[in-house]
């Protein structure tokens, strides 16, 4: 018996890490209603399984997912993964399909940082210029962006709010493609 054909739904997901080769500090995904935070896939991974549950299959969007990828192993857990279908351009991943959910590299579909994609696409809630909320926030206490990113409390609003607009963005930039 053929399976049950489900609708897809699009979630984004982005992770922060401490540095660009350090460990997971915060990740967070967008179902186009809310974000949802964690500091462990775990945290967030009930929010794309509550998908699956309700007859969805959900296409999780990641900018540049080899890289966020690399600090969320869980998800190459045994059995997890349909190596099959799963597909690389490059020797990297477009597309890593999973038991429940499916994960796409949105920088495979348009190869452009997400600042220039929000201003491009003119999107409502484009990337956040974080270095200027940083200096308006915390006058004189980073020493640039990198600095506020990396030694700044994983619960701090500042930290989150950017990390929540990368997910926002990505899926608004998502949906205007779909309408394209």
């Amino acid at each position: 018996m053929p399976r049950k054909k489900r609708d897809p739904k699009i979630i984004t997901l982005d992770t922060e890490t401490i540095g660009l080769d350090g460990a997971l500090k915060r990740i967070a995904v967008y179902d186009g209603q809310a974000v949802t935070y964690g500091y462990t896939f775990e945290d967030v991974e009930w929010k794309i399984e509550e998908y699956y549950q309700a007859g969805f299959m959900p296409h999780v969007y990641v900018h540049n997912m080899d890289f966020d990828l690399r600090k969320i192993q869980t998800i190459f857990r045994r059995g997890n993964v349909l190596w099959n279908t799963t597909r690389k351009i490059g020797n990297r991943y477009a597309r890593l399909e999973c038991i429940h959910y499916t994960f796409h590299d949105s920088f495979k579909i348009l190869p452009q940082a997400l600042s220039s994609q929000s201003k491009d696409f003119d999107l409502e809630h484009g990337k956040l210029d974080l270095w200027a909320a940083v200096q308006e926030r915390y006058p004189g206490e980073y020493e640039n962006h990198v600095d506020f990113l990396n030694r700044c409390d994983p619960d701090d609003p500042l930290y989150l709010e950017y990390l929540g607009y990368d997910v926002i963005s990505l899926y608004e930039l998502i949906e205007k493609l779909m309408e394209i």
